[in-house]
């Protein structure tokens, strides 16, 4: 059980996830989507050759990645194209991360409240944050976290 506290005391760091999985941008769709699936989370951070955070891929991107094939569809079928749902995802599935990812990362620190990354994620419409410490990811925290950690915590 934890100690008794406040929600509004309780920092990132107590409930984010360290030792976070990450994949590369040269990492294919498919096989970035398999792992998703597979490991059942949501989205990973994705890094450069350094290790330094080039981006987000979430479940949000692989939907917004399905829209998009279907509206080409359409559009092939409208231009008089025989071109299937299934021959565009094998287009798409062999590309790299990289091309579907959010590069606009709002990382936070692990320093701060909880409280607050529940008013940003409120607000921004954000699932999931990067824990960036002195440039380096640290862990990660998500919005079941969020809920978790305000529920044991009340």
């Amino acid at each position: 059980m934890p100690e008794e506290r406040a929600f509004s005391e309780v920092l990132v760091a107590d409930i984010m996830t360290e030792g976070v999985e990450v994949v590369k941008k040269s990492m294919l769709i498919s096989q970035v989507a398999h792992l998703m699936l597979r490991e059942r989370v949501s989205g990973y951070p994705v890094v450069n050759d350094d290790g330094s955070i080039a981006g987000i891929v979430t479940l949000t991107d692989l939907f917004i990645l399905l829209d998009k094939i279907s509206d080409e569809v359409e559009i092939d079928k409208a231009e008089g194209k025989k071109v299937q749902f299934h021959d565009k995802i094998i287009e798409y599935k062999e590309r790299a991360v990289s091309e579907i990812m959010s590069s606009d990362v709002f990382s936070i620190s692990p320093n701060i409240p909880v409280s607050e990354v529940v008013s940003l994620a409120a607000k921004k419409n954000i699932h999931t944050f990067p824990v960036v410490e002195k440039g380096m990811l640290v862990g990660i925290i998500g919005r079941h976290d969020i809920l978790n950690a305000a529920f044991l915590y009340a």
